[in-house]
């Protein structure tokens, strides 16, 4: 890379809270209380965008195998990192891990990561909502080491099971690596938010902060998409992208067979991360 640019991640399991922290850092770069979350994300990058891939490749990927789009992954990296005049944000859902052989998230074009981990299952709820799942398709899903998302206008991406997919990204080596729990961001959302914008080397400001925090509110991020909808909604979901974001919004909606399901795939992980299998928090 001529340039010495290279990628800082936003990476997650999917409906942990990637979006919320992008589009915070987007109002706290713009020093506003008043951020429109779809011009926000306009200009942004995500690893998995299909017409980007296809454009720095000059190709069409719709027919490519699996194996030839993971070999296509450092060089497609590469031209991402390059193409601005600074680092690059970029959101990522995949596994810190190979797939086909080909490393998905490379250390050589990655200057350093944020991690956002949620208690498994408030993200079985909301991912199974956003991605029109039954629950127990959802649960299934989460302990299924093959399990991959993509679409017409998203290029493959292995996530593995939750359990895996976190510690692949809490074992990273090789950059500089943070991890925050959702649910920190709800409960000490100021202290929170300040030691991202830390790790991300923005300079912590007050009163910024304060503007990013309203300018992100969950409710003011429901209500702009009521009125004017939002570029990352889900068309197997007619309940809204910011559809809850509560602590323990799992409870009354999974049952219980599904809960001890997801405690017995995922407790080890679960103990190491505060995340009781009761669905408490410490």
């Amino acid at each position: 890379m001529a340039k010495g640019h290279k990628i800082v991640w936003i990476a997650s399991y999917p409906k942990s809270g990637n979006t919320w922290v992008r589009l915070f850092l987007a109002a706290y770069l713009a020093n506003t209380d008043n951020l429109d979350p779809n011009d926000a994300l306009k200009g942004t990058f995500n690893d998995a965008q299909r017409p980007v891939f296809d454009k720095l490749l000059k190709l069409k990927s719709n027919d490519l195998d699996d194996d030839v789009v993971a070999s296509l992954r450092l060089p497609y990296l590469s031209k991402l990192a390059e193409s601005g005049d600074k680092d690059v944000i970029i959101k990522t859902h995949v596994l810190n891990a190979n797939w086909h052989n080909a490393a998905m998230i490379p250390s050589t074009v990655t200057r350093r990561a944020l991690y956002i981990i949620r208690h498994p299952f408030d993200v079985c709820t909301s991912f199974a909502k956003h991605m029109g799942l039954s629950f127990d398709d959802a649960v299934a899903a989460m302990g299924n080491p093959s399990f991959a998302i993509g679409s017409d206008t998203q290029i493959k991406q292995p996530l593995h099971t939750w359990s895996t997919h976190v510690g692949s990204w809490l074992g990273a080596t090789g950059f500089e690596r943070m991890t925050v729990r959702y649910e920190d961001m709800i409960l000490r959302p100021y202290q929170t938010f300040a030691n991202i914008i830390n790790f991300m080397g923005m300079g912590v400001e007050n009163d910024k902060i304060d503007r990013a925090l309203a300018s992100t509110d969950f409710d003011r991020l429901k209500e702009v998409e009521k009125d004017k909808g939002f570029l990352e909604a889900s068309d197997k979901n007619d309940q809204g992208f910011f559809r809850s974001g509560k602590i323990s919004g799992f409870k009354g909606v999974l049952s219980n067979k599904q809960i001890a399901k997801i405690a017995k795939d995922h407790a080890d992980m679960m103990s190491r991360y505060g995340y009781g299998e009761d669905g408490s928090v410490f």
